[in-house]
């Protein structure tokens, strides 16, 4: 808990999870308050690592994504070949 307060402290990084929210010594800019005051309402919050910890899917997905983003293809191609990834992967 310590090290998440000295986080918003020193490094002015909201984080939502806390109850007792300490103030970063310099404030928050326009979109790190926008996002305290947004997440003030949030009902549930997942945490998770995030580190893709198996190899073959995180290089799937990262190309996948990349190829999406580009317009190379449909949302639908996406998924389909993104249920591939995941079989390889496994």
């Amino acid at each position: 808990m310590k090290f998440a307060e000295g986080r918003i402290i020193k490094r002015v990084d909201p984080n939502p999870i806390l109850k007792n929210t300490p103030k970063p010594e310099n404030g928050y800019n326009a979109i790190q308050q926008q996002y305290v005051t947004d997440s003030a309402n949030f009902k549930t919050m997942t945490c998770y690592g995030w580190g893709l910890t198996n190899a073959k899917f995180k290089a799937g997905i990262e190309d996948e994504v990349n190829t999406l983003l580009v317009g190379d293809y449909t949302v639908e191609e996406f998924m389909k070949n993104l249920d591939k990834v995941i079989d390889v992967a496994k």
